[in-house]
């Protein structure tokens, strides 16, 4: 859906709506979800789910939007609508396009903490299909179905936890909270090395990235995105590969391990 541009200056003293009303009881009939603001230039700017941070990235780099700017943000919940004014430096803060243009450098590591969570929760998955492929395939099925199901849309997220529950009932344990655990275990390991890559990318990369005209410099940026992410994580790489990986490989094996064994005549 495109954004939409009406004056914000027109007023009328007859009781009767102006026309920015209007148009916000238009997109509730359109929509759940969509935010509001005026530009320098007195335009009143509505975007919705699927272009406001493009829509609001453009205006900010053009200087029609200052960081102090009011928005307006309008969500449908349980049938009745809620409004929530905010700043314009606030709401950035919790969508990485808008927060890149006030914090550069914090912002691309926020967005390779992500990408690292995820990869490192693939790698965790991958890894526990592999080993049970090998050693029981009951729970190697639960485990793809497990990933398969996260790629549904809408409803992913909420029928992808039910396969562990079947190992739950089918006395699996050990294996529905080793995986569990070790999904989080990567998870951490891989979201504050992405973290230290993307902030990485984003410190060396400055000069050459998108940066709000108003938008302050960024203080201790390189020790906070940088450097404490990547010292965290050769420390915490470094237990894994010589304490909780050896532990691990002495307590359960290894799928290397087991081939071994299993492959001889």
């Amino acid at each position: 859906m495109a954004s939409y541009a009406v004056s914000a200056t027109t007023k009328q003293n007859d009781g009767r709506r102006n026309s920015v009303d209007i148009d916000v009881e238009a997109f509730k009939n359109r929509c759940d979800w969509f935010v509001t603001t005026s530009t320098s230039d007195g335009q009143q700017r509505v975007c919705t789910k699927e272009n406001f941070e493009e829509i609001l990235r453009e205006h900010i780099l053009a200087c029609r939007l200052r960081v102090g700017q009011v928005v307006r943000v309008y969500s449908k919940k349980g049938g009745i609508w809620e409004e929530s004014p905010t700043s314009l430096r606030e709401f950035a803060q919790k969508h990485s396009k808008l927060r890149a243009l006030y914090e550069p450098i914090r912002g691309r590591a926020l967005t390779g903490y992500w990408w690292g969570l995820l990869a490192g929760i693939g790698l965790s998955m991958l890894n526990s299909i592999i080993f049970y492929g090998m050693t029981n395939r009951w729970v190697a099925t639960c485990l793809v179905a497990a990933v398969a199901a996260t790629l549904i849309p809408r409803v992913g997220k909420t029928i992808a936890p039910l396969p562990f529950g079947l190992l739950g009932l089918t006395g699996e344990y050990a294996a529905s909270f080793g995986t569990l655990g070790a999904a989080i275990m990567f998870a951490f390991l891989g979201g504050i090395s992405g973290m230290a890559i993307g902030g990485a990318i984003g410190w060396a990369w400055e000069d050459k990235l998108s940066r709000a005209p108003d938008a302050p410099a960024e203080v201790n940026a390189a020790l906070l995105s940088v450097l404490l992410p990547l010292v965290g994580s050769l420390l915490l790489w470094s237990a894994y590969f010589f304490i909780l990986y050896p532990w691990a490989v002495h307590i359960v094996g290894s799928p290397a391990t087991f081939w071994r064994t299993h492959s001889q005549p």
